[in-house]
């Protein structure tokens, strides 16, 4: 009896937070257009993607889908934001309760998020909820502050990716072609002999679409290594739009070199407190 108790518990939690997300996105979905409205346009993207991840992660009834289309209910939330961004009078509202719904909501979903490792999508919460509470500040019957589990992450830009050290490589690719990735510019004397360093600008590291010869001050999402020299002749900049991919495993440098054919001696350079005794912990670069 005491089991069933629990369980019964349980359930009724995970019902409330399933209709307090519901609720969220409901208020979300009218705070695209108040966004839309109030010079926030840069925040559409990431509002988007979070509705699109709670519908996913908090709808019981939707949950089986085929991952690569999207589900019934997140076509029918993004046609909503649609309509609400595409609203020309009057302006649209949020009041200092769907306010509230939005902060509970967006708390729920991250911590979950936090739990199961996604730091880009826990982080587009955050960003959100720093927004949302710059917005309505004075206008709501408590603190518009994301409480959980978590600690909120509010850096400008988003951080908690790229290689770290020997042990801890993050690859991917440009096209075919593949790339080691860093949360900040590899300084020079660090680069291996044979390899180029390029900069990469977007809105994060995920959607980056554009490759520079040098870092950007505010789109700067992330460096990378490669063999392929992208911009030859002085060429300053080149559209990836769609070209980039970030691998979100981690692996090691002798698996990476491994993957693609490179020899693990030829970039110690990057690592030379481990060139010599592999055994000891790497360098951190970020």
């Amino acid at each position: 009896m005491h089991k069933a108790e629990e369980l019964k518990k349980k359930l009724e939690a995970e019902d409330r937070q399933v209709a307090e997300v519901q609720a969220a996105v409901s208020g979300l979905i009218n705070y695209a257009g108040v966004l839309t409205w109030n010079g926030g346009k840069e925040y559409l993207p990431d509002l988007r993607d979070i509705v699109a991840g709670m519908t996913a992660m908090w709808a019981p009834e939707d949950i089986i889908y085929d991952f690569n289309e999207p589900s019934r209910i997140q076509e029918e939330a993004a046609n909503q934001i649609k309509t609400a961004v595409r609203k020309k009078a009057p302006c649209p509202t949020v009041t200092g309760e769907q306010a509230l719904d939005i902060i509970r909501g967006l708390s729920i979903h991250a911590e979950a998020l936090e739990k199961e490792g996604y730091p880009l999508a826990f982080w587009q919460c955050c960003r959100l909820a720093r927004r949302l509470r710059e917005d309505f500040t004075g206008h709501t019957s408590q603190p518009l502050v994301l409480q959980g589990d978590f600690t909120p992450d509010e850096s400008k830009r988003f951080v908690r990716f790229g290689t770290t050290d020997r042990d801890h490589i993050m690859h991917g690719r440009v096209g075919k072609t593949p790339v080691l990735i860093f949360n900040e510019p590899v300084p020079a004397e660090k680069i291996p002999e044979g390899w180029y360093s390029f900069h990469l600008s977007g809105r994060n590291i995920r959607d980056s679409d554009i490759l520079w010869s040098f870092p950007q001050h505010n789109t700067y999402t992330g460096s990378i290594l490669s063999k392929t020299d992208f911009l030859p002749c002085n060429r300053q900049m080149m559209r990836i739009d769609g070209q980039f991919t970030a691998i979100r495993d981690l692996i090691t440098l002798e698996g990476f070199c491994q993957q693609y054919g490179f020899h693990p001696q030829d970039l110690d350079r990057l690592f030379p407190e481990m060139a010599m005794e592999p055994a000891q912990g790497g360098m951190t670069l970020v």
